[in-house]
């Protein structure tokens, strides 16, 4: 249980990388990725950038494209992500207590017997598929990184 918490620790660290760029020296690899805009007036666009220019930034949207101009822009973020050997990992290390409460259960089963041993199996094996799946969710959100660019100058 107590790797599981320090997955869920690690994980809860923000892998956000932050930096403030001039306009013109915005990454070129941006065309083609997947990016949310902030814009100057608190709201947000979202959408596949088609284009970088000095006049502003192009967005590919679901109802066609959208060109923002840079004076409107005062963010950009996007994330990545990486092959996922810490969500895999994260599911292992979480259904470890539930595999040991199945075995205690199966064995006092046998042993015992009892009119509560199905229960007691049934718990076990929740306990295993509900730590599996959160170590997953906790391992995927380790494998994301977030990218935020803030606009500075003109």
């Amino acid at each position: 249980m107590a790797a599981l918490l320090f997955l869920v620790c690690a994980a809860a660290q923000a892998k956000t990388h932050k930096s403030s760029l001039a306009w013109p020296a915005l990454p070129p690899d941006l065309v083609g990725r997947t990016v949310k805009v902030e814009l100057a007036q608190g709201r947000s666009q979202s959408g596949v950038v088609e284009s970088v220019d000095a006049s502003g930034i192009t967005l590919r949207q679901r109802k066609g494209s959208r060109s923002i101009p840079k004076a409107d822009v005062s963010a950009l973020s996007w994330t990545t992500r990486k092959p996922p050997k810490r969500a895999i990992l994260g599911a292992a290390i979480g259904a470890v207590p539930g595999i040991l409460l199945t075995y205690l259960a199966v064995v006092w089963d046998r042993n015992e017997g009892g009119i509560y041993g199905d229960r007691n199996k049934g718990i076990a094996v929740g306990v295993l598929a509900g730590g599996a799946v959160l170590g997953a969710l906790a391992g995927r959100s380790a494998d994301a990184d977030r990218y935020v660019i803030t606009i500075t100058g003109p």
